[in-house]
């Protein structure tokens, strides 16, 4: 039962949330837990994971009516987002920021990281942070490289290894099952949530590639716990 209410809420946001973008989205929330709460059903998502379930139907309903009135655009986007750079080299780049998380199953914990390639040096790291999951962990760490590299007005590509977290950044959509079942803590939705505004409102023009594991070895920003 608890999770068939999860699943009732959840899909009746991704289906009715796109019809309510200038709402008082807090508010909204705050109301779905309460009647919950009222007819029983203390299982149901915290404010924060209805929330951030709310922000991504609104999104995805947002890119799809951009892509019908503006299809050329939205190509050269995707193929931008898709780029994989030179996968018949088998001499790893030398220039950009790499990015890997690392998620503790025993421990719960997430921490995600940047390092420079020409250097090797780091460039930001975070955790270790309670809740999450190893694509969650690289999905935040690629937001973090993309608003870093715009800080610094730097156009070098972003590399991760993991291709779910490159097709989340694409698509704004974390399609993740610990966030769909409500699963994380507050302050990760929050996270999350700001990420996902970040992306819409900062249109990609930084590469995002795919790091070649085979021919490059482990990315640089890897932490080593395989």
């Amino acid at each position: 039962m608890p999770r068939l209410v999860i699943d009732v809420v959840n899909g009746w946001i991704d289906q009715l949330g796109p019809c309510y973008e200038h709402v008082n989205r807090s508010r909204e929330c705050k109301r779905i837990v309460q009647i919950a709460t009222e007819y029983g059903f203390p299982e149901i998502p915290s404010a924060e994971a209805i929330r951030f379930r709310w922000l991504q139907a609104y999104l995805r309903w947002a890119k799809l009516a951009k892509a019908q009135a503006t299809k050329q655009n939205e190509v050269a986007t995707t193929n931008h987002l898709n780029d994989k750079g030179d996968e018949t080299s088998f001499d790893a780049p030398q220039v950009g920021l790499s990015v890997d998380a690392a998620w503790s199953r025993k421990k719960q914990l997430l921490e995600y990281r940047g390092v420079w390639l020409h250097n090797g040096s780091v460039a930001f790291q975070c955790g270790p942070i309670l809740s999450g999951s190893n694509n969650l962990g690289e999905f935040l760490a690629i937001v973090h490289g993309l608003r870093l590299l715009k800080s610094k007005g730097l156009s070098v590509p972003i590399y991760s290894d993991s291709q779910t977290a490159i097709g989340w950044c694409k698509t704004c959509r974390v399609r993740s099952r610990a966030a769909r079942l409500g699963q994380l803590t507050g302050k990760r939705y929050l996270q999350l949530t700001r990420a996902m505004l970040w992306l819409s409102r900062n249109p990609q023009t930084k590469p995002i590639r795919k790091w070649d594991t085979e021919n490059w070895d482990e990315i640089p920003a890897d932490y080593g716990h395989k």
